[in-house]
């Protein structure tokens, strides 16, 4: 190898570690948890996230409705073209427009509603997760989405899971 390449290996080399130490700085926080929930809990004011959706076939595609009445602020962790804010919406309109928008995927099947708690089990918000026809991808769930909590913040972190980017990269001819 040419001491060039040795060495435009070795920036590469640094610069993945960087990253991931950065992200692991930036992960650092409480694990937050969803548990199931019930449409009629749902009520208040919301600040509506909608996550993906920048294509028909975008499987990284889902809706958070963050609580007005808290201290805590939800910030996905990913360029701002991949999500949109409207704040300030009722219950009935996030929940309307957030079904909505997971449904525009064409093997979309139902949705998952789940309820965003921390470790006491309060209530920060809720998510929308679109589930897909299993014929389609073999598997109902194909995004994988984390939470962490830390100076009032929420990060919001969303990912394929393995079958999810085994079908990506299918679908991409990788």
């Amino acid at each position: 190898m040419e001491r060039s390449a040795i060495i435009g290996l070795f920036l590469l080399i640094f610069a993945f570690i960087a990253s991931v130490l950065i992200a692991k700085s930036l992960v650092r926080g409480t694990k937050l948890r969803t548990v199931s929930a019930d449409q009629a809990e749902i009520a208040g004011g919301y600040t509506l996230i909608l996550f993906g959706g920048t294509h028909t076939n975008d499987l990284e595609t889902f809706a958070i409705l963050d609580r007005e009445d808290d201290q805590y602020v939800f910030e996905p962790y990913a360029p701002a073209f991949r999500f949109k804010i409207e704040r300030g919406v009722s219950a009935p309109d996030a929940l309307q427009k957030a079904e909505q928008f997971v449904r525009l995927h064409p093997e979309f099947h139902q949705y998952r509603l789940s309820k965003i708690v921390d470790d006491k089990g309060v209530p920060l918000g809720y998510e929308i997760r679109p589930m897909y026809f299993p014929a389609a991808y073999g598997v109902s769930d194909v995004i994988d989405i984390g939470y962490t909590m830390k100076d009032g913040k929420v990060s919001v972190f969303c990912s394929l899971t393995p079958s999810g980017e085994k079908i990506q990269n299918q679908q991409s001819g990788g």
